[in-house]
């Protein structure tokens, strides 16, 4: 084997993967624990469903070209309190032998709610065995059932607002140790879910690539122009509710000259990059950076700062000149704002909204947004523990847990949606909803407002549920133009059994000021957080 080629694959086994896992990568000449002679076969299902629906499982095979087998049957068991609650059968008798396989079973929970285990059986022949897994086929990894939360409720406030997520992998990313799901599956599931939208946000280095390959690029272009027509042909067929605004995740330079990633929603024309794919060892160059990517970018798309704050291990920083946003790159006129909420609430959200509060006190508008950066994902990621040897799974960076709270002028239409975040007329959340506005002379101004007035009435109101828990806390803070802290001004534990907060507020500013709130509540998953885009207001001449 060429020294280029197999550099590349230790290069790719570098990092820690968060997606569904290629079991069929190897080194050349090593033994890898976790290879089989049969395709990838797994199940997954969303953490939770809104009430009245079925409840999606995907039955998902991939390589079978490579390995075929035969399907005989599928059983999806249901639990709860350890009891298994119904069971269901599902006769295939189907020889798979395509690329891509895949196959969504609309299970009917009947009248069971709250938290239940599923548990999915796949009877099947390979190499003239008759075989049954629970799950997935990773010999590695003991299988474990999903659990989903089969709710009373639907998410909060969703009758006032449009719920998104904006970081999503489908199966567009597909390479020698990752792949994400198909697209008519993720719809599905975010129709349960209660996601209004979603944005594929596959990486730039995958969406260019030949069929069949990972390091041949395609003049044509073809998979991103045939992704394009799919997902046009089913937001018409989903009539846009849910429906996918059509995205990619874009690596790029930032100003130091290191490979940096950056959310492209709804532009049409493929903006490539390629500097941290290793499709070429080490070879970073890229075609953007942030001087040079938004005149280039379409007047209808939007670029959001992708997970800017979260640190690079310094293997990613070795192999793949991974880098942060710096100052200069955020502060671009057309870079709207920062995914801060990336999946979860740790340690670098915390850092992201510190250094977001700093921009602001320097007078700087940028906005917030929130998406999870699933690779399909929808109850558990399985993630690549040591290359060629185990893998694990973990309860986080699953599709929908952390959402974009968007308030439109037009319901289900992706211009208006892009036209509201690129505005800032959107919250975060991973549990309530949130609407911040002020009232002044007789208008009311959303959030992402620069107004030029001096005073202005604040009208804050909160939504949670049973579900997702009391809400235990707010705080509505005021920032000041050129102060180096943001103030408190009215703050409160709720100690009262209150899903639902609602008040008035009169302020007055002498200096430009902005005004934004956080609530909080807390449910089985943990803290959930909501908080608002700013408002500012101009002291009157």
């Amino acid at each position: 084997m060429d020294f280029p080629i197999l550099l590349n694959y230790l290069i790719v086994a570098v990092p820690i993967f968060f997606l569904y896992t290629e079991l069929h990568f190897r080194f050349p000449f090593i033994y890898s624990r976790y290879y089989i002679n049969e395709p990838e076969i797994l199940a997954d299902i969303p953490y939770r469903v809104n009430p009245n629906c079925n409840v999606p499982v995907m039955v998902l095979i991939k390589d079978a070209d490579k390995f075929p087998i035969f399907v005989k049957n599928i059983n999806i068991d249901i639990y709860q309190n350890s009891q298994i609650i119904s069971t269901n059968l599902y006769i295939i008798n189907k020889r798979i032998d395509d690329y891509w396989w895949y196959k969504t079973f609309q299970v009917n929970p009947k009248k069971n709610k709250g938290h239940t285990t599923f548990e999915v059986r796949i009877t099947y022949e390979v190499n003239k065995k008759t075989k049954t897994i629970k799950n997935h086929n990773i010999k590695t990894l003991k299988p474990s059932p999903f659990n989903v939360f089969l709710s009373n409720f639907e998410l909060p406030g969703s009758h006032l607002t449009q719920y998104g997520d904006i970081h999503y992998h489908s199966y567009l990313t597909d390479d020698m140790v990752e792949f994400g799901a198909p697209l008519r599956p993720t719809l599905e599931v975010c129709k349960v879910l209660g996601l209004d939208f979603i944005c594929n946000t596959d990486h730039s280095y995958d969406l260019d690539d030949k069929h069949g390959s990972w390091t041949e690029t395609d003049p044509e272009l073809i998979k991103w122009k045939t992704s394009r027509k799919e997902i046009n042909d089913l937001n018409n067929e989903f009539k846009y509710s849910p429906f996918m605004i059509p995205s990619e995740e874009l690596s790029m330079h930032n100003a130091s000259g290191k490979n940096i990633h950056a959310l492209i929603l709804n532009n049409s024309k493929f903006l490539p990059g390629q500097g941290d794919g290793a499709e070429r060892p080490f070879d970073f160059s890229c075609d953007y950076n942030s001087n040079n990517l938004y005149s280039n970018l379409e007047k209808d798309a939007i670029c959001i700062a992708s997970h800017p704050f979260t640190p690079v291990p310094f293997v990613e920083k070795f192999f793949f000149k991974r880098g942060i946003w710096e100052e200069f790159d955020i502060l671009k006129q057309n870079m709207i704002g920062l995914q801060i909420l990336n999946g979860d609430l740790d340690e670098s959200f915390y850092r992201g909204v510190k250094e977001w509060i700093n921009f602001l006190l320097k007078g700087n508008k940028k906005f917030i947004y929130a998406g999870n950066d699933a690779h399909g994902n929808f109850n558990k990621f399985r993630q690549i523990r040591f290359p060629m040897i185990s893998i694990k799974e973990a309860d986080k960076q699953i599709l929908g847990v952390c959402r974009t709270g968007v308030f439109p002028e037009k319901l289900n239409h992706i211009q208006s949606t892009i036209d509201a975040m690129r505005s800032g007329n959107c919250f975060i959340t991973n549990g309530p909803f949130l609407k911040l506005s002020i009232q002044s002379n007789k208008i009311e101004f959303n959030m992402g407002s620069d107004v030029c007035v001096s005073k202005g009435v604040i009208k804050l109101s909160g939504i949670s549920n049973h579900e997702f828990g009391k809400i235990t806390s707010f705080r509505l803070i005021k920032g000041v133009i050129g102060e180096k802290k943001e103030s408190l001004i009215k703050s409160s534990s709720v100690k009262d059994d209150s899903f639902i907060i609602e008040f008035d507020l009169d302020v007055k500013v002498e200096k430009k000021s902005y005004f934004r709130a956080e609530i909080n509540s807390e449910n089985y998953r943990g803290q959930c957080t909501a908080m608002s885009n700013p408002i500012w207001l101009n002291p009157e001449p």
